[in-house]
């Protein structure tokens, strides 16, 4: 069973940045604007180096891992393909909507729905990563109505966020949107006489 979660994303170069994070460890980020959103990507300070001279709004695509840690995703970059590169592919509009997606392996252990007093629908579910549980994780209706419950191949979308806090330092978060979920089909294996 693969327990690693990966992750795509194509949009355009938003530029590197660095701050120094809560536990005073300096972190370098580079940014992918897509359309409606933005992705920071940690990298380390010999690719910031090496791409910092790239003009923000040229096109590029990451691949990566995603490490989830206590609800948190950490996105870590392992290829990158700028416009012009030998093995980039042009991007389409519907790269440029998507943003980050991430696939793996997930459990649902429950599912509730109700309807609140505004007469909406609001649905919820348990899910376990590897990395993390996540208690009364509120997805979209739409995608509620499509989920199983147990072993699951989860898809994903982590939107992140940077911004100054209340001393002006700057903070990155993520944060990830269910898209949808699949259940796991067991694999039987038969004994041939």
């Amino acid at each position: 069973m693969k327990k690693g979660y990966s992750f795509n994303v194509g949009g355009t170069f938003a530029g590197i940045s660095s701050f120094v994070n809560d536990d005073d460890v300096d972190v370098t980020m580079m940014a992918i604007d897509y359309m409606g959103g933005r992705v920071n990507v940690q990298v380390s300070e010999e690719f910031a180096k090496q791409y910092e001279g790239r003009p923000v709004g040229a096109d590029v695509r990451a691949e990566g891992s995603v490490l989830v840690a206590g609800g948190k995703f950490r996105l870590l970059l392992e290829q990158v393909f700028f416009e012009g590169d030998k093995n980039f592919v042009p991007l389409s509009f519907e790269d440029a909507v998507q943003g980050l997606i991430f696939t793996g392996i997930g459990f649902i252990s429950r599912k509730r729905h109700w309807i609140r007093k505004d007469d909406t629908l609001s649905c919820q579910i348990d899910l376990k990563l590897f990395g993390a549980s996540l208690t009364d994780f509120q997805v979209a209706p739409e995608v509620y109505k499509t989920l199983p419950e147990g072993q699951v191949v989860i898809t994903g979308q982590v939107v992140s966020e940077v911004k100054k806090d209340y001393k002006g330092n700057l903070k990155s978060s993520n944060w990830f949107n269910l898209l949808a979920a699949r259940g796991e089909e067991r694999r039987r294996v038969r004994a041939e006489n």
